[in-house]
């Protein structure tokens, strides 16, 4: 994130989750691209000088779309790591073990965004573990293997579209350096290139202010654990006092600020907020996997942590109830990619206060968390509450009353808060919901901030409305 975000503060433009579907090309040289939003569906097209290909494992598809008749250039490769409980080892220490007897772990494999662990890949390195111990168990032999290189090569195609591929993380400056002097000279950039190459001295963002000591300052202004305060500065630089500037106060005597996502992890509440107002993170598994990590160190607490995580980012991007699920199921189907055993459920982690506010309110019986919290797929409804002639019902009368408020509108359209209580009103079995039962829902799903409800809201109300008067006859 911080290679984003420093070509963010130095000019660049970036889109998140968006996917080449097309190469433009005039006089049979690129010109540009035709792109979509994987999230929405919306394609748009980018014009451009000239485009460099710098897309990893899928840098043959890239080049195959720009000549159908390409050879590949690239051997996808998968590498296998299994993370074991800190208690194993200091901190401060690791082990490198050159006689392997392969030397790594790397093996041939398709190309997927969610790779998973194949059971041989870990039996071999629980194998070679053991030869510390006994070493005449060693017999795995997987020289075939030893082929697969991480040198990194250029290559122009006729087009003109430029491939940077292979390499590793140790060289990805060198490998930068070489890229843009090569794209300087094939598109043709020279007379606008004021001075030479400046990745060697530049600094990636949030390193101007950071110090070894910075945890303390952040300690002493926020009240932090100290666990929270050094992963925080090592991991966010001096950014890290814009993203307590986000977080909220504990409730506690100590720590004053930096709920944890999850008891024994350093993650807090406000990395989620920072990851979507900073960080262009758009779904649950961009902040467990490729914001804070938690899903690499452990599934399981990823996956307790997720509700609260969504929750959160539904907050922030103000998700309906439907995104809401989606978010949930497909970020439990990615755990699985992670070692989660499958039929995992999420475990309750805390039903403490998560504020100053919420704990004296919720003592005198007032705040929002008095009543008994409940777990997250009891407050996501579906609509198999409702039987198919039901759901056609509340479509038919939420459309009616969109078409209303929003004459020829193409999608399903939104209806008023307000409106709504109404329309519910007018419902079979609904005629007895007095406002009060109403407002009361709306804040018990999260919609009282909310102008305009789309249906699956309206749904979730109706639902939550049915067992609302269940419980008062």
């Amino acid at each position: 994130m911080a290679l984003i975000m420093t070509a963010v503060k130095e000019g660049a433009v970036v889109a998140n989750h968006v996917q080449v579907t097309s190469l433009d090309k005039k006089d049979g040289k690129l010109s540009g691209a035709k792109v979509r939003d994987v999230l929405t569906g919306k394609e748009f097209n980018v014009s451009a000088k000239g485009i460099v290909n710098a897309t990893g494992p899928f840098s043959d598809s890239l080049l195959t779309m720009d000549n159908p008749d390409h050879k590949p250039i690239v051997q996808p490769s998968s590498g296998t790591h299994i993370t074991l409980p800190n208690y194993y080892s200091p901190r401060t220490m690791g082990l490198l073990d050159p006689a392997t007897s392969d030397g790594t772990t790397d093996t041939p494999a398709e190309v997927s965004t969610a790779p998973r662990a194949q059971e041989e890949e870990i039996r071999w390195i629980l194998e070679e573990c053991m030869v510390r111990t006994a070493p005449a168990r060693a017999q795995s032999q997987r020289g075939e293997h030893e082929g697969l290189v991480r040198n990194h090569m250029i290559h122009v195609s006729e087009s003109g579209l430029l491939t940077i591929a292979g390499g590793k993380w140790t060289t990805y400056r060198a490998m930068a350096e070489e890229t843009v002097d090569k794209a300087i000279e094939v598109f043709n950039l020279k007379d606008r290139t004021k001075r030479g190459c400046v990745t060697e001295h530049l600094r990636l963002i949030g390193s101007d202010g950071w110090s070894r000591n910075m945890f303390i300052g952040l300690v002493q202004r926020y009240g932090l654990e100290t666990e929270v305060a050094k992963h925080l500065s090592d991991n966010y630089g001096d950014c890290a006092w814009t993203l307590l500037s986000l977080a909220q106060p504990t409730g506690k005597a100590w720590p004053l600020h930096g709920i944890r996502l999850y008891p024994t992890y350093p993650f807090i509440e406000a990395e989620v907020r920072y990851a979507c107002r900073y960080e262009y993170a758009e779904t649950a598994i961009d902040v467990i996997a490729r914001r804070c990590r938690l899903s690499f160190l452990n599934a399981q607490a990823a996956l307790d942590a997720l509700p609260r995580v969504v929750e959160i980012m539904a907050e922030e991007r103000r998700w309906p109830r439907a995104r809401v699920q989606a978010e949930l199921a497909a970020a439990t189907e990615f755990l699985g990619s992670m070692g989660l055993m499958p039929g995992a459920q999420p475990r309750p982690i805390s039903d403490a206060p998560h504020g100053v506010v919420d704990t004296v309110l919720g003592g005198v019986g007032l705040g929002k968390r008095a009543h008994a919290k409940r777990q997250a797929h009891e407050l996501f409804y579906s609509r198999a509450q409702f039987d198919a002639g039901e759901v056609e019902r509340l479509r038919g009368a939420f459309a009616a009353e969109a078409e209303k408020e929003h004459p020829g509108a193409e999608a399903e359209g939104t209806v008023a808060k307000a409106a709504a209580f109404e329309l519910v009103k007018g419902l079979p079995g609904f005629e007895g919901v007095k406002m009060k039962d109403y407002e009361y829902v709306l804040e018990e799903a999260g919609f009282t901030a909310q102008k305009e409800l789309v249906f699956d809201d309206f749904v979730e109300i109706c639902a939550e409305l049915r067992e609302c008067c269940s419980r008062h006859r």
